[in-house]
């Protein structure tokens, strides 16, 4: 891990708010476990996807967003549209539970429809929450393992899918929110020798795969997702 750390603090050059976050041992941590599990172990296989997630990082100002009173303000009101709310469960891991299935398909359209960009920020603005508490819960974590108690400190998110049905379907607007590319592919500096012939969208800070070949097709915008399974239990 401290190797990571030492790398990531060489490579700042041309980042602003994220600095702080690309060192932090925590993220660094999970960064170099989700490579371990995707076949890219190692701080050197890592470093290029953090470094990335630390620009994306930049590029939608993920550090202020917790201070942005507006956005605050906003995504109270879209929980209110699409019915999910965090909290802790019994283990003390953030939980999120979104009942999809009970949404106001007409409400939540028009919602989507006036302010598509700020649902979007909306949503990375709660995925900063988890990975915060993540974060604080890291030196709590080591002090549990010296002790031989639990660590699982990964977030827990639970979509009721109950009265899904194809209305949902029928609503263009959120298909393209929950489906929408990437408009500025970049090509991927993958230091694998053979080609990828899959553009590199934006990383996802939920789902921190270092493996270029990966998921190629994955959504990069970390939003909950009404299907089964839309972000990993870990959060970046």
């Amino acid at each position: 891990m401290q190797e990571l750390v030492e790398l990531a603090a060489r490579s700042i050059d041309g980042l602003a708010a994220s600095r702080k976050w690309v060192v932090s041992p925590a993220v660094c941590r999970r960064y170099l476990a989700a490579g371990a599990s995707a076949g890219a172990p190692g701080a050197t296989a890592v470093l290029p996807f953090l470094l990335r997630s630390a620009r994306w990082r930049d590029e939608e100002a993920v550090d202020a967003m917790l201070e942005d009173r507006a956005l605050v303000g906003f995504e109270r009101s879209l929980r209110e549209a699409m019915l999910y709310d965090v909290w802790n469960d019994s283990s003390g891991r953030p939980l999120l539970v979104e009942r999809v299935g009970a949404w106001d398909l007409a409400r939540l359209t028009r919602l989507v429809d006036e302010s598509p960009e700020e649902v979007i920020r909306a949503h990375i603005l709660v995925n900063e929450r988890i990975r915060v508490q993540l974060d604080a819960d890291a030196d709590a974590d080591g002090r549990a393992s010296a002790a031989g108690g639990p660590t699982d400190r990964r977030a827990v998110l639970v979509f009721d899918l109950q009265g899904l049905g194809m209305a949902h379907l029928a609503r263009p607007s959120l298909l393209r929110l929950f489906g929408k590319p990437n408009p500025n592919p970049k090509p991927n500096p993958s230091p694998n020798p053979d080609p990828n012939p899959y553009p590199n969208p934006k990383p996802n800070p939920n789902n921190p795969n270092p493996n270029p070949n990966a998921n190629p097709n994955a959504n990069p915008n970390p939003i909950p997702n009404p299907i089964p399974n839309p972000i990993p239990n870990q959060v970046r």
